[in-house]
Formats: structure tokens, C-alpha cells, sequence
């Protein structure tokens, strides 16, 4: 049971390093397409929004999906939210 919440919370936290990934990207598109008054580029910034939304929201349903799983197959530990605050 231990493994499998351990397997999920390691997906978890690539999907969040993934989002963050697509964020970043999407900031320094923005930055340049602003300095560069790029109009065509915005619109590109813009549709590539819509898409990481739509990441979220497929995202947040496996969240959704897996988490009470997780919580309810994990007994956790005072080292496990000691490890959690690092």
C-alpha cells in the first residue's frame, strides 16, 4: 500500500514540475512577444494558454481521481511531514 501512494505522490509532484515547466515557457514567450510588440506572437502565447488550462483541468481530475486513494491508503509518519517540510 506504502508503494502505491509513494508512485502517486512521485506522479504528482512530475505533474507539477511539468505545469510549472509549461508556465515558465509560456512567461518568457509572453516577456519577449511584449518587447517585441509581436502581435502574432501573443495570439501564439494565447492559444498556448488554453492549452495548459486544459492540462489543469485533466490534471486536477486525476488529482481528483487518485488523491483520496492515497490519503486513504497512507497512515503517514512523523518523518513523512518532516520530510515535507524540506
Amino acid at each position: 500500500m506504502r508503494n502505491r501512494f509513494d508512485r502517486q505522490l512521485e506522479q504528482l509532484n512530475n505533474e507539477l514540475i511539468n505545469m510549472g515547466s509549461l508556465i515558465e515557457e509560456a512567461i518568457e514567450m509572453a516577456i519577449t512577444a511584449l518587447m517585441k510588440q509581436d502581435a502574432k506572437k501573443a495570439k501564439e502565447i494565447v492559444d498556448f494558454d488554453e492549452e495548459i488550462d486544459e492540462k489543469r483541468k485533466r490534471d486536477r481530475k486525476s488529482l481528483s481521481e487518485t488523491s483520496p486513494t492515497a490519503a486513504a491508503g497512507s497512515k503517514g509518519s512523523a518523518s513523512d511531514i518532516r520530510s515535507l517540510k524540506k
